[in-house]
């Protein structure tokens, strides 16, 4: 019984050419004049923060007074670039009030119908810049609007920059603007315009919340397809500590700052403006103002690299507040469900719970596959809004409400090896009438559990039952470290709630998805390898043991060494070559060349998908087989895949992916090196050519950066590029090597992935065809052959492996020592 504890892009295209604003600051103006920003109608922060107002004076001017409704004047005097800035008295919530501002040359400027209320920063890409007029019930919610006069809007235009900004423009046809059918883009026009519907609903639901007491301002400034580092400063780009959630010494990979473009799912690309471009004109602007909060809708252009978002995020989010000088409480929506899987890049999300004051709202079961915007952009934005209001009251206004779906406790396994079964049950919290409803637009809906468990390879569903508080799993699946996963997966068909209902009935909320730590990875070491049409003699234990590149190498004589004081061993067996191999050369180093040269075929399996030998992507991974002219926008035959695709890596199918990539390259001593390994879920990131050099035995290894000394006499590259697909783990206590008797001792199943003719673990050939067998305890049969003789018709075809593969080219055996 083991128990733990579980801790807790956009699809339009910017058809414009960008340009970037070409004053780095204000300096003087001819007469007294204010950022765009500030307006009449505009919400001001109310207590117990002090409003700031500032804006921009003449050369002649000495000074600036502000007062408020008449009285309290505050004087200011210009800096050296002519901007003022003076800070309120800290007001209580209210309207209708004036702001008059004079210059000492005579200039002045009335802003009228000032509300002191609460003042939220919204930003992101495509989802928080979706409109209000292409959600559902837009007409509806439009005409709405104007039941929330105490509701203002601001929406920032789009504009990039090189340099700080101290003002930006308006997107709208208004600057601030009173909650109404006229702030609204009417419904059957664009659909990324004004008002921002995540915005607008969650500033509504807050303001019904406050019983509309305290006036609402809202503050849009957001742009599709936008990566969070455009958002981010320097200062936060170059934060190792990733706003002080990791330790100085974590290291993570940046991308190319000339790869920005979002390839869509349309084949369409949509246009990425350069890092911190966005910082420098819409947020940088803002920096004076003082926010209640601000809420957040990204990551689909990031979900290519997740391990380097879980940085940038939090660094992000703690350099804003530390260039505010505010506590800034931080929501985020975590990404909806979507065709493509964006499992790692919502985990990679929530590492922005490590900071103090960020809450989030889960979209997991609000994905919308028939969007007329793509099925990136969800229309349920009313929902959002909901879920993010929640944590507004929870942790903004301290009330004393729901604002988490069911979270996971702990989680038991027992495992019946006889049966081959295992048993889960799951513990939650948050889970008031726990209870599981279809997904938005669901298909399969609940009938398709949304529980997952795995022991290594392909996860299998999970049936299900629901007790109290409690989840209770079962699948025909064993092993020694199981992998528990809810919703981990692009479009999930069903979700957990508390409360009542599901995504339509607006009470309750869904569970996080969630993954159990992946088991540690194994570190094989090759014990043996066969390579079609050659064989091995009776008691060949041993074969080139000092070159394990060879086609022919065996150390099987050391099978001791790899076992534990039991005698348990930990075993993978497996067909290099199931799913093809492509072997060829090429004159072109592919690391640096984004075209192929002097490509000559050997024994290439398929010429799909373009393919031409292996050139430089660098956007959408680090290499690719994609390549005859005309060069197509497709990346298959992928080496360092940035992102998951069909679920795995791209190869030469077009709908699903690999899960384990492997390159070759042949040695000027003749011998095949490994020179590079991708197992998923791993995945690489831009210039990411070496990757644990010193041990070629890890599921992720890359030397690619050493490829040049692998270049022949004759200035060619001969490469062999193989996905090992199938291959089945286990473990066992009995040494066929040592015992010269049939039979196996010990076995458990790992990952099986062929388990026909009697699969059982590997004992010793008494038949004499092959060295080891794997057909245990059947004299007639000797398939999943280790060290295969070739003295029966087997041997005219190749290596026997199991019954639904047949003869196979090549074999391997790989070993690694147990703890116990």
């Amino acid at each position: 019984m083991l128990k733990m504890s579980l801790l807790t892009v956009s699809v339009f295209v910017v058809v414009a050419v960008l340009t970037f604003t070409a004053v780095t600051r204000h300096n003087h103006v001819a007469a007294l004049s204010l950022p765009t920003f500030i307006d009449s109608d505009m919400v001001l922060q109310r207590s117990p923060m002090s409003a700031r107002v500032w804006g921009f004076a003449n050369a002649s001017d000495a000074h600036v007074v502000v007062t408020l409704d008449g009285s309290n004047p505050v004087t200011a005097v210009p800096d050296t670039e002519g901007i003022w800035e003076v800070e309120l008295a800290e007001q209580e919530a209210s309207t209708g009030r004036t702001i008059a501002i004079k210059s000492s040359s005579g200039h002045s400027i009335i802003l009228t119908n000032i509300a002191f209320g609460d003042v939220y920063l919204c930003s992101g890409q495509s989802n928080m810049e979706f409109s209000v007029n292409t959600a559902f019930n837009a007409s509806e919610e439009i005409a709405d609007a104007i039941n929330y006069p105490n509701l203002r809007l601001f929406t920032a235009a789009k504009v990039p920059a090189s340099s700080p900004q101290n003002n930006v423009g308006t997107k709208s046809n208004y600057t601030w603007g009173v909650s109404g059918p006229a702030t609204m883009e009417r419904v059957g026009g664009p659909s990324f315009s004004w008002f921002s519907a995540t915005c607008y609903f969650f500033g509504r639901d807050v303001y019904k919340a406050l019983d509309g007491k305290v006036p609402i301002g809202l503050v849009a400034s957001d742009w599709g397809g936008q990566k969070v580092e455009a958002f981010s400063s320097p200062d936060a780009l170059n934060d190792k500590t990733c706003g002080g959630t990791r330790n100085a010494s974590f290291q993570y990979t940046t991308q190319q700052p000339n790869s920005n473009n979002i390839n869509t799912e349309d084949g369409s690309v949509e246009v990425g403006v350069p890092d911190m471009s966005l910082w420098y004109e819409m947020i940088y602007p803002f920096l004076r103002m003082r926010f209640k909060g601000a809420a957040w809708y990204q990551g689909e252009a990031n979900a290519g690299d997740p391990a380097s978002y879980a940085c940038r995020f939090p660094a992000m989010i703690h350099d804003w507040r530390l260039k505010m000088n505010l506590t800034l409480p931080f929501l985020f929506v975590q990404l909806a469900a979507y065709s493509s899987d964006y499992a790692e890049i919502r985990h990679a999300q929530m590492a922005a719970l490590l900071l103090d004051n960020v809450a989030y709202a889960i979209a997991i079961d609000i994905g919308d596959p028939t969007s007329p915007e793509g099925n990136i952009h969800p229309r349920r934005k009313q929902e959002v809004g909901r879920r993010l209001h929640l944590s507004a009251l929870k942790v903004i206004y301290g009330q004393d409400v729901e604002n988490l779906g069911p979270q996971v406790v702990n989680y038991t396994t027992s495992t019946n090896e006889d049966k081959g079964t295992t048993s889960i049950s799951i513990t939650f919290s948050h889970a008031d009438n726990l209870h599981s409803y279809g997904t938005a637009a669901c298909t399969e809906c609940c009938s398709q559990s949304p529980f997952q468990i795995s022991n290594g390879g392909s996860p299998v569903r999970a049936p299900f039952v629901i007790k109290g508080n409690t989840i209770e799993l079962s699948a025909n699946i064993t092993g020694k470290n199981l992998q528990i996963s809810y919703d981990w997966e692009g479009y999930p068909q069903c979700a957990l709630y508390n409360g009542e209902g599901g995504p339509d009935n607006h009470t309750g909320l869904p569970a996080d998805p969630f993954q159990t730590p992946s088991p540690p990875p194994i570190n094989y070491t090759l014990l043996f390898r066969q390579t079609w049409p050659d064989v091995y003699t009776p008691g060949e234990w041993s074969l080139n043991s000092d070159d394990p590149t060879q086609d022919m190498y065996s150390i099987l004589d050391q099978w001791e060494k790899f076992q534990g004081k039991s005698g348990l061993i930990s075993l993978k067996l497996r067909w290099p070559m199931v799913l093809g191999a492509q072997h060829w050369k090429q004159t072109s180093n592919p690391t640096n060349s984004t075209t192929v040269t002097g490509y000559k075929t050997i024994n290439v399996t398929t010429t799909a998908e373009q393919w031409g030998g292996l050139a430089l992507n660098g956007q959408d991974c680090l290499l690719d087989g994609s390549q005859n002219p005309p060069r197509s926008s497709n990346w298959y035959f992928t080496v360092g895949s940035f992102s998951v695709w069909g679920g795995g890596i791209p190869y030469y199918d077009p709908k699903v992916g690999a899960s384990t990539t492997e390159l070759y390259v042949r040695s000027n001593t003749g011998g095949w090196t490994l020179v590079f390994r991708q197992t998923m879920p791993y995945l690489f990131s831009a210039n990411e050519f070496a990757l644990n050099a010193d041990n070629p035995d890890s599921p992720n290894f890359a030397i690619l950066d050493q490829l040049e000394s692998f270049r022949s006499k004759d200035g060619s590259f001969e490469f062999k590029m193989v996905w090992p697909e199938v291959y089945n783990t286990w473990y066992q206590t009995s040494n066929p090597v040592k015992n010269n008797v049939g039979g196996v001792s010990g076995y458990e199943a790992g990952r099986i992935m062929c388990n026909d003719r009697n699969w059982g673990g590997l004992e010793f050939d008494e038949q004499h065809h092959s060295l080891l067998d794997g057909s245990i305890g059947n004299s007639d049969l000797w398939f999943f052959a280790v060290g295969d003789f070739g003295t029966s018709p087997w041997g005219q075809q190749g290596i026997p492996a199991c019954g639904s593969l047949t003869a196979q080219q090549q074999v391997e055996l790989l070993a690694a020592p147990v703890e116990e």
